[in-house]
């Protein structure tokens, strides 16, 4: 079967900030909503997971357990370079807004292709 579609994933955590201080769960619910938004303006909706996991920092030698979201969009495959541009502008865009607003050093990004059916 041909690649018909996009599977992108933005793994973000939800309970520490990029200076490993918790995240206040007022600010963490208007964070959440306002990724939400961002998200159905860029690509027409999304689903929004919880998650839970850890990770090292190797400065501090310390591991860090936390909450986190994966907000998932699948789009249709891009055909031309124009359609890929403006795809990877989305996606860096869309990585922003997650990191501002819940101060985060970074996004994971995972774009998987896939083949979508709806039944």
């Amino acid at each position: 079967m041909k690649t018909t579609h996009l599977k992108i994933e933005f793994t973000f955590g939800t309970g520490l900030d990029k200076d490993a201080r918790g995240i206040p769960r007022g600010t963490k619910v208007e964070a959440l909503s306002e990724i939400d938004q961002a998200a159905l303006r860029r690509f027409g909706g999304s689903t929004r997971a919880s998650t839970f996991g850890t990770w090292f920092d190797m400065s501090e030698n310390r591991a860090y357990h936390e909450s986190g979201g994966v907000l998932s969009v699948v789009v249709p495959a891009p055909r031309t370079r124009t359609e890929e541009k403006l795809l990877a502008g989305k996606v860096e865009s869309m990585a922003f807004v997650i990191k501002l607003v819940l101060n985060q050093a970074s996004v994971m990004v995972v774009t998987t292709p896939v083949n979508l059916q709806m039944v």
